[in-house]
């Protein structure tokens, strides 16, 4: 909670992961980009400790969280699938 904050813009280390920051932030990237820096970055303590679907899940909460309509499947957690996936903002 303390890193982003209850509502993902008002943590007191993170970056925000909700509003016009993150979404300039990852503006027409793909969604592999985004799931790489959190594989890779989160938690800070123990970065790639998480199962690679529960970073899927993760990304599709901030997805959602920024307005983008879930689909009608589970995010896929393999880099080909994300790839083909440009985030809109």
């Amino acid at each position: 909670m303390l890193c982003h904050g209850t509502t993902l813009s008002n943590g007191q280390f993170g970056a925000p992961l909700k509003g016009t920051y993150f979404r300039s932030r990852w503006h027409n990237k793909s969604a592999a980009e985004l799931y790489t820096v959190a594989y890779v970055t989160m938690p800070p303590d123990q970065p790639m400790s998480l199962a690679k679907q529960a970073y899927a899940d993760v990304l599709a909460y901030l997805l959602e969280a920024n307005a983008m309509p879930a689909g009608k499947r589970e995010l896929p957690a393999d880099n080909s699938s994300l790839m083909k996936m440009k985030l809109p903002w």
